[in-house]
């Protein structure tokens, strides 16, 4: 089965003892409840009752009368239907097909994440929550032809979502982070999205940790210049003019001033800010930089930040699908020099 992937697999019968569940380790548990219910009922409550209970994502399978009764609240909050409703992270009727009870098993372990989310501060819960959603693209994107495995993908969101927390854990990180969402909120959103990709990027090349958390935190923080942006030109529906798109692109260099002075010890996350609209052929902004002139971390952020404009839906434009961004994105690189990004493709502002 292709959970046995990624997790340790140890069935039980009604033969086996439920306390036996308090000593071995779980993070995952699908609960069959059709042919036993009292005992899938014991299951459920040795394991919640586990001082590690809250953090084990479980799917119960149940007849499909039952999934019907308790989809409808009980209005007696300690009835027994209202009980069970909480004992599971996520419910399925036992004639689901194998597609449906796997991805009710992912949304159960993703109800478990945002539950251990919920307790860190607003803005690490609202980067790993908005990285769930921006995840989504990673999962569309084919690889060699074939669509990714489902498994790798999710692997690497929980991945990316742990390292975006903890590139937003930081306070100064945290502020920028509000006054971003406060300013524009379509910038915040984008910003978390190019953080997601910025550290699955790290994963696939085989980054250690610490640069790929660094690699989050440039993607958080690399728009933070569009807070000296007017609002106007940032949610202006249509397209800019010469002097709007002259004020837009100066939010590069302002950014990257801005970081040298907070992040001072951390050169690269300014370095992503200034060069994100860099081009390899010289014709990106703002210092029209060339190929190897631009730093590492500048053209990874620029590779996710147009992937993620062309991608995104806005109100000037439509979201394109992730193979048509890549179709787009490919010619760029070579083989002699990337050719530009035609402003009528909205490759970013």
């Amino acid at each position: 089965m292709v959970l046995g992937r990624t997790f340790e697999i140890v069935p039980l019968s009604e033969s086996s003892k439920a306390e036996d569940l308090a000593e071995q380790p779980v993070s995952a548990a699908v609960v069959d409840g059709t042919p036993y219910r009292a005992f899938s009922q014991e299951v459920l409550r040795t394991l919640r009752s586990r001082p590690d209970g809250d953090g084990i994502a479980i799917l119960e399978i149940v007849d499909p009368d039952v999934l019907h009764s308790l989809a409808i609240d009980s209005p007696n909050p300690s009835s027994g239907q209202a009980g069970q409703k909480a004992q599971a992270n996520q419910l399925v009727a036992s004639d689901s097909s194998t597609a449906a009870m796997l991805a009710a098993f992912w949304q159960a372990c993703a109800k478990r994440d945002e539950q251990s989310w919920a307790f860190e501060p607003e803005a690490v819960s609202a980067a790993a929550n908005q990285a769930k959603k921006a995840f989504s693209a990673l999962e569309q994107i084919s690889r060699r032809g074939s669509a990714d495995d489902p498994v790798a993908a999710r692997n690497m969101f929980r991945e990316t979502a742990r390292l975006i927390a903890r590139a937003s854990g930081l306070q100064m990180s945290q502020d920028l982070l509000r006054a971003i969402k406060s300013h524009h909120s379509y910038t915040f959103a984008h910003s978390l999205k190019v953080a997601t990709l910025m550290a699955a990027l790290g994963e696939a090349i085989g980054l250690a940790e610490t640069d790929r958390v660094l690699l989050a935190e440039a993607g958080l923080l690399h728009d933070v210049g569009k807070l000296m942006v007017p609002i106007d030109i940032l949610a202006k529906p249509s397209r800019l003019t010469f002097n709007e798109f002259e004020t837009m692109k100066s939010h590069a260099p302002l950014g990257e001033d801005l970081l040298r002075e907070l992040y001072d010890s951390q050169p690269e996350i300014a370095i992503a800010a200034g060069q994100h609209h860099e081009k390899l052929d010289g014709s990106g902004y703002p210092d029209g930089l060339l190929k190897t002139q631009i730093h590492e971390i500048g053209r990874s952020c620029a590779i996710v930040d147009i992937y993620s404009a062309l991608t995104d839906r806005r109100d000037y434009k439509e979201a394109m699908s992730s193979n048509d961004a890549l179709a787009i994105m490919r010619p760029m690189a070579g083989p002699s020099g990337p050719s530009r990004c035609p402003r009528s493709r909205s490759c970013g502002r």
